[in-house]
């Protein structure tokens, strides 16, 4: 595991330096190690650069949804759970008629 040295100011002597370029070396490698390695079933997603084309595509993928597509969903859904909730009480309501009844 990665471990940050002590802060570094920019004034810093190259003795002070050279244990922070180390950590971020060992930082590096051991994330390229998990980036290359599978994970979770899958296919390595080839490193740093396959996060960033990961990325892209992804981002891709997101900004082809329009904002007002994505509203209207939302609007649907949120109708969609308001009507199932008066369905709801309206099966509670019928649940309470028929235990008076069975009295």
């Amino acid at each position: 595991m990665w471990v940050a040295p002590n802060a570094l100011s920019a004034d810093a002597p190259v003795e002070e330096v050279l244990p922070h370029l180390e950590a971020l070396a060992q930082f590096t490698a051991e994330l390229r190690a998990r980036l290359d390695a599978p994970g979770d079933g899958g296919a390595p997603v080839g490193g740093i650069e396959g996060i960033l084309a990961l990325h892209r595509r992804v981002k891709a993928l997101v900004d082809a949804v329009a904002d007002d597509a994505l509203a209207r969903a939302i609007a649907d859904v949120a109708a969609l759970a308001e009507r199932l909730h008066g369905v709801q009480r309206d099966l509670e309501a019928l649940a309470r008629v028929k235990r008076a009844l069975a009295v």
